[in-house]
Order: C-alpha cells, then structure tokens, then sequence
C-alpha cells in the first residue's frame, strides 16, 4: 500500500520511477494521491510494461488530480498513454488542478488525437503549466498544428519540448508563425530530432532576423522573441 503518502513528517517529493511499479502500486499510488495534501514533486517513470498494456493506470492517476491540490511537477515517461489516457489527464489539469506547473510524457504513444487534447488544456485560461514535454512522442505535423494554435493564446508555458515527435515542414512552420502571432512567454523550445526542409527552415530564419543567405548565423541576431533556447539552431543555420 501507498502509506510512506501518509507519513510524517509530510512527504513533499516521491520518486518511484524506473522501479517497474505493478499496476497494483500504480493503483495505490493514486488512491493515496488523492487524500494527499502535502506531496509536490511525483516521479512514476517506466511502470512494468505488461501492467500498461491499456490505459487504465493514466486515467486513475488522472482522476487523483481532481481531488490533489499541492502537487507541481509530475512525471510519467514511459506509460504507453495514448489519446484516451491524455485527454483524462489534460482535463483534470486544466479544470481541477491549477497547482500543477511541469508534467513530463516523454516516450509515451501519444499522437495528434492526443496532442488536440493538450493543446485544449494549453489554450484553457485555468491550465498553470509552466513546462510541458513531449519527446518522442508520435504527435506529427496535424499535433503540431495544434499545440501551435494554442501557444498563440497560451500565457503561462516557459519551456516546449517537441524533439523527436515526426515533426516535418507542416507542424515546424505552424510552431514558427505561433511564436511570432502573439506568444509572448515561451523561453525554451527544443524541435531537435525533426525535419526541417527548405519551408521549415526559411520560416525560422525569417522569424529570428537572418537574411536567407547568411552565410554564419550568430545568437544576437534581432527578432522580437525572448527565447533563451532554441536547440535545433544547427539545423536551420544556412549552408
């Protein structure tokens, strides 16, 4: 059983991840989550595969934010969660828990249906994340379209991680003209591992200030966006 939620002193941080967590401990974990009030930070990366063949352990985690009202950073790389378990999870984020600021789902299944579901949460004015990442995750070009609707409304995301998720000129180009249609606070966006042909990268280049033909693209160039990082620089720099 979950106790060590009921301990004192208060547990404020809980990480369990990679220890292959049964669906038995996933379930406990949930339930206790729910009366917690004191728990912050909750790491339940890589549970056992055979334990998450459907998505039943993302929807009760889900529903457990309803009733949480302290945790803050949440992870759950490696769970299998797929449209269904995303949509559970985005509106409880967005409508119940207010408190929740960086959610990790690297590595899980997630595809465009999944990623609309995240991008409704993003565009609601009650949704508080303040880093969300996505690597290697299947959302495509149609996710990526979006979540970059979204980010035009969005006013609390600092940090935007999309690397490896099947990104190609369609999603990069939609993710360029919402940083510069109105996105005002985003830091840091990672895009490494997609594709960026020509469309793509001449978006960015227009977008960050570099006349096309330049042959060595430096940092300072002048745009109007306030990003710290953006990690796929070396792929748009042109030749």
């Amino acid at each position: 059983r979950a106790d060590f939620l009921r301990t004192t002193p208060p547990l404020k941080s809980l990480d369990i991840g990679n220890t292959e967590a049964g669906i038995r401990a996933l379930v406990h974990v949930a339930v206790a989550l729910g009366e917690n009030s004191t728990l912050r930070r909750l790491n339940i990366d890589r549970p056992r595969k055979e334990d998450i063949n459907t998505e039943e352990t993302s929807i009760l985690l889900a529903k457990s934010l309803r009733k949480n009202t302290t945790l803050t950073h949440l992870s759950m790389r490696k769970h299998r969660m797929r449209s269904h378990g995303t949509m559970w999870l985005m509106q409880h984020i967005s409508e119940w828990n207010q408190n929740l600021t960086h959610l990790s789902l690297d590595a899980n299944e997630i595809d465009a249906d999944g990623a609309l579901h995240i991008a409704r949460a993003l565009a609601s004015e009650t949704c508080k994340l303040q880093e969300l990442t996505l690597q290697a995750n299947r959302i495509t070009d149609e996710g990526a379209v979006h979540i970059a609707r979204s980010l035009r409304t969005n006013t609390s995301l600092l940090v935007l991680d999309l690397s490896y998720t099947n990104l190609s000129d369609r999603g990069l180009v939609a993710l360029s003209e919402a940083l510069g249609g109105g996105n005002s606070s985003l830091r840091v966006l990672k895009l490494a591992g997609n594709l960026f042909n020509l469309g793509a990268k001449e978006a960015w280049q227009r977008l960050l200030g570099w006349p096309l033909d330049r042959a060595n693209p430096t940092h300072d160039a002048k745009h109007s966006l306030d990003i710290q990082e953006l990690d796929f620089i070396p792929l748009i720099a042109p030749l």
